[in-house]
């Protein structure tokens, strides 16, 4: 009895497709697992270079001479350049590369083409001031410019540097506007992220020894004193916070917004409750720089800031009271009349201010009456 045995065609097909699938599937899991044990700065084995680049080719083939690399992180995206034989040319080494080295340098440092330097984190910096960037906006410039801009961990060390051990931060509970129903009267409180400094004094000077490396300081021409620095200290709500920042008057341009320093910063508005939580901490580091020296040279403080700001810091009533300059006496009806007219009008100080809050208390502190009342202190003075 013969017994004949025959294979399908289709079914070894079948079983040779199979297996290449398997051995191509091997081979780039074999391909990957390397890959992911190479180090950073060793050589590529040959053939695994040759390997990739010709599926990096036929990617960019089709599709259409773009394609993505997954990284495992940020996609990498690349893009085919067709170059003239012209350019190719250029970049081909000359031949008497050797001679024009040994014979003249310079004429040798003309015809190679300059590599573009890496900036240095200071300057880096520096530019991220001088152009008000974020860090994702320097991120999205460096995918353009390459590693001309220095990674953002310098940048970041940097700045750790400058900054040294002057900035603190803690939540702080502040007030803010709500329409929900369980607001009182209208408001809510929040915990929000409160930044500042804690040595302002030693900040501001070491500001002050920078400028004067850099012969940046001005006395302009006498106007002020020789043994004298003047600080401008103030604050200014932007958006959806509110800043405190002081400016070196000692400067060619001091009112400049490059010459203007943010030393504390919080989220929320400037109003007067949130001013009262906030600024105690600040209000003691700005009496105690008026109390120190820089090199022989007083410091003197002066306040800046809107209208708004400005009567809040003083404890004064608003616009619509009857004594509202924040300078001196005068009455609004007064300010009517011709300057010539009015006569002198009392100056205001901050022993007066808080005099006249003293006042406002024993009087039963009636808000009712302080609008028309003459020199009515609401708050004491920050």
């Amino acid at each position: 009895m013969e017994v004949t045995i025959v294979k399908s065609t289709n079914f070894v097909d079948g079983q040779e497709s199979l297996s290449e699938s398997l051995s191509v599937a091997n081979a780039a899991k074999i391909l990957r697992e390397e890959a992911l044990k190479h180090e950073r700065g060793q050589p590529i084995p040959y053939e695994i270079e040759r390997a990739t680049d010709r599926w990096t080719w036929l990617k960019l083939q089709q599709l259409n001479k773009e394609a993505t690399l997954n990284t495992g992180g940020r996609p990498a995206h690349i893009q085919q350049v067709s170059r003239s034989k012209r350019e190719q040319e250029c970049d081909a080494p000359c031949p008497n590369a050797k001679i024009l080295k040994t014979s003249d340098p310079q004429e040798s440092q003309k015809t190679s083409t300059p590599t573009p330097k890496k900036q240095q984190a200071n300057r880096a910096l520096a530019m991220m001031r001088d152009c008000h960037l974020a860090w994702d906006q320097v991120r999205k410039i460096r995918r353009y410019v390459g590693s001309t801009i220095p990674s953002e961990r310098s940048m970041r060390n940097q700045q750790k540097e400058l900054l040294k051990d002057y900035l603190e931060g803690e939540m702080v509970e502040l007030m803010f506007p709500s329409t929900k129903a369980d607001a009182t009267q209208g408001f809510e409180m929040r915990m929000v992220p409160y930044a500042s400094i804690n040595d302002l004094g030693k900040m501001v000077f070491d500001y002050l020894d920078r400028l004067d490396e850099c012969g940046s300081l001005t006395w302009h021409n006498g106007v002020i004193p020789a043994s004298e620095i003047l600080v401008k200290i103030g604050g200014d709500k932007g958006g959806s916070s509110f800043k405190m920042e002081y400016q070196i008057v000692n400067v060619q341009n001091p009112n400049s917004l490059q010459n203007t320093v943010v030393f504390a910063c919080y989220e929320g508005n400037d109003s007067t409750q949130n001013l009262k939580r906030t600024l105690p901490k600040i209000a003691s580091q700005i009496n105690k720089l008026t109390e120190q020296q820089w090199r022989g040279h007083t410091i003197r403080l002066f306040c800046f800031g809107d209208y708004e700001l400005l009567t809040k810091l003083y404890g004064i009533h608003g616009a619509n009271a009857r004594h509202c300059c924040l300078y001196c006496l005068a009455s609004k009806d007064a300010m009517q009349k011709p300057i010539g007219g009015r006569g002198p009008s009392p100056k205001r100080t901050l022993q007066s201010l808080c005099h006249n809050y003293s006042l406002f208390v024993e009087d039963g502190c009636r808000k009712t009456r302080a609008r028309m009342c003459p020199s009515a202190s609401l708050t004491p003075p920050c």
